[in-house]
């Protein structure tokens, strides 16, 4: 399996969100933007390997929260794009670290650049279900990043109430993946807005 860099979101302003919602309705989905460090992981192997962007956020997570993403019942050849919480804000998460899985990059070695975004987070959300049941220990702090195609506008709201996120990320449904090999692209389908810097 060959290692992609998952794609980053354009940033645009919250005025443009109101524009995005009222001419296109309905067409894009939306997740919470969390404060914490990138870190898509493939599993090859019986062994995952996490990456990063930037050299600070290569630091490793927990020895626990590495277990508890081995104890997934997770096949080779799997990839996910998440984000690692707790590292950054210790202090609004009591000491708790956890992965918040968003995307799903490769499933069972298939490279899901072609495949549509609502397609893509059905399977992430399908999968990761299935190996929380089948795995033998419990696996509480890897958690599904809640995508939602109703409105955008509340979600973003929602956003500005919790402590340990930035705004949200939209994407379109039918969106894919440009997966360059050698950097960070961005996606001119994906869009970031934020309401803390």
């Amino acid at each position: 399996m060959q290692y992609h860099f998952p794609d980053d979101p354009r940033q645009i302003p919250p005025a443009a969100l109101y524009e995005l919602e009222k001419e296109e309705p309905g067409r894009r989905m939306a997740q919470l933007k969390w404060d914490g460090f990138r870190r898509p992981a493939y599993k090859n192997l019986d062994h995952w390997t996490l990456h990063a962007k930037h050299s600070q956020q290569k630091l490793p997570p927990p020895q626990s929260l590495l277990a508890e993403l081995d104890a997934l019942a997770i096949p080779n050849d799997t990839a996910f794009d998440m984000e690692w919480m707790g590292n950054r804000a210790v202090a609004n998460t009591n000491g708790r670290h956890w992965f918040v899985v968003f995307d799903l990059l490769y499933d069972n070695g298939e490279w899901l650049g072609e495949t549509p975004f609502e397609e893509r987070y059905s399977r992430l959300s399908r999968l990761l279900q299935e190996a929380k049941n089948a795995s033998k220990l419990p696996t509480p702090n890897i958690e599904l990043g809640i995508a939602t195609g109703t409105s955008l506008m509340d979600l973003f709201e929602k956003s500005k109430t919790m402590p340990l996120t930035e705004g949200i990320v939209t994407r379109t449904k039918e969106s894919g993946l440009i997966g360059n090999l050698f950097d960070v692209t961005k996606n001119p389908l994906w869009n970031k807005i934020k309401w803390r810097q």
